[in-house]
């Protein structure tokens, strides 16, 4: 069943308002009556939607984890490294997603959390990119821990390039930020990965 309208909105409106107060205050400072006050709304508005502030943040967190999966680009791990063009191709949609969710991922990237949204991005990347690599490849047990290291490298060489992009250098537009990042992982740990080919 589709959900109501005004539902939605009232749904959007205490999240975009709890972003707001994460902008400001440290989460665990953060309370329904904060809350409430900035969205201009009863208390009992807001627990008919969510528990408490917990329940909010998990919200957010898995809608944003949500769009996030569909940007991660598994074949991306296994085009040829002087192929820039099509590696390109594959890391503008990670790079579209922090840029058009940034006013929500930057005050949850300074915020201390329970939730720990880049290790869940990180553990689904990871995935990701083993399962492609493994299946790619034909990799058998021998090669598993030299695979798992490469992906492990390439996810953190990408998330770190975001979250740096994010909390530092807001400034840097997506075409800087590819310019950065695409050589940075086509010289450096794709090629090193020639040797699975062997």
């Amino acid at each position: 069943m589709k959900e109501d309208l005004r539902v939605i909105k009232t749904k959007e409106n205490i999240e975009s308002h709890f972003i707001m107060l994460l902008n400001e205050y440290a989460f665990k400072d953060i309370t329904v009556k904060m809350i409430v006050s900035e969205c201009k709304i009863n208390r009992s508005t807001f627990y008919r939607h969510y528990e408490d502030k917990y329940a909010l943040i998990n919200k957010i967190t898995d809608k944003i984890l949500k769009k996030y999966k569909k940007s991660v680009q598994p074949k991306l791990v296994t085009v040829h490294p002087q192929n820039t063009k099509e590696i390109t191709q594959y890391f503008i949609p990670i790079i579209d997603f922090f840029y058009d969710y940034k006013r929500i991922l930057i005050p949850l990237g300074k915020n201390s959390l329970y939730i720990d949204l880049f290790e869940n991005m990180f553990d689904f990347m990871n995935h990701t990119f083993l399962k492609e690599i493994t299946s790619f490849y034909n990799i058998n047990q021998n090669k598993m821990m030299i695979v798992s290291y490469y992906s492990n490298v390439i996810c953190s060489n990408v998330l770190t390039t975001m979250r740096w992009w994010h909390l530092e250098n807001q400034e840097l537009s997506k075409e800087e930020i590819l310019d950065i990042l695409v050589p940075c992982v086509t010289k450096g740990v794709f090629n090193s990965m020639k040797e699975l080919q062997s």
